[in-house]
């Protein structure tokens, strides 16, 4: 920790010295920026100042980030619940045409949703957007990733019919894979918006089962 606050001064002082200029692109890159922000948030050191001052050097070059640049610094926001609504805006305003080109990988929509509805940020052409992105990618979700984007749809009370129905048939081929929690997650978003489906209701009752047996000792 120690070393993390004193890498957070060191940054703060380099960002407010050039957050006027493009001086902070020469400081940091936009994938350092990222980077920075990142790992904050992964190893859980909940900076504020350092956020909003990175979220502030970052607004006038957001074109300059990649699509995983854009995924992550959303997720880092959220993880941290750091909500910055004019950085969150760009980040949304600058996905979008990334996403409809097939810009963002299975992870980086799964990751941006989650983020957002994280932070309770309701953004429905950035959710609709995801959601088309995300049915022709069904088959690379892996098992969080079909959570978590069942999660922020439900959470953003967003009732995306035709991509619930590919996270049903996508979770359905690999709920094996799933822990009880991922489980638990897909059941309640479908429940939150409503949708009563049965193949999958029964195919999660079946996966649940063994796994409430070995807790009750059965």
């Amino acid at each position: 920790l120690p070393l993390m606050h004193a890498i957070a001064r060191q940054a703060m002082a380099t960002l407010a010295a050039g957050c006027s200029s493009a001086a902070v692109v020469d400081a940091f890159d936009a994938e350092g920026l990222a980077n920075m922000l990142w790992s904050f948030a992964r190893l859980r050191v909940a900076d504020g100042p350092l956020f909003h001052a990175i979220a502030a050097s970052s607004n006038p070059h957001i074109a300059d980030f990649s699509a995983p640049d854009l995924a992550n610094m959303a997720w880092s926001l959220a993880k941290i619940v750091v909500v910055d609504a004019p950085f969150l805006a760009a980040i949304s305003a600058q996905s979008m045409p990334m996403i409809a080109a097939a810009g963002f990988s299975a992870q980086a929509l799964a990751d941006t949703a989650w983020a957002f509805a994280r932070l309770s940020v309701a953004d429905e052409p950035l959710l609709d957007a995801i959601a088309a992105a995300s049915i022709p990618k069904s088959e690379e979700f892996s098992p969080p990733m079909f959570a978590d984007t069942a999660w922020a749809f439900a959470a953003s009370e967003v009732r995306h019919i035709p991509l619930l129905q590919a996270i049903s048939a996508g979770a359905q081929a690999k709920l094996a894979k799933f822990t009880p929690q991922e489980l638990a997650a897909i059941s309640w978003s479908f429940a939150a918006v409503r949708v009563r489906h049965g193949p999958l209701l029964n195919a999660i009752s079946a996966a649940a089962l063994p796994s409430m047996s070995r807790v009750a000792g059965v």
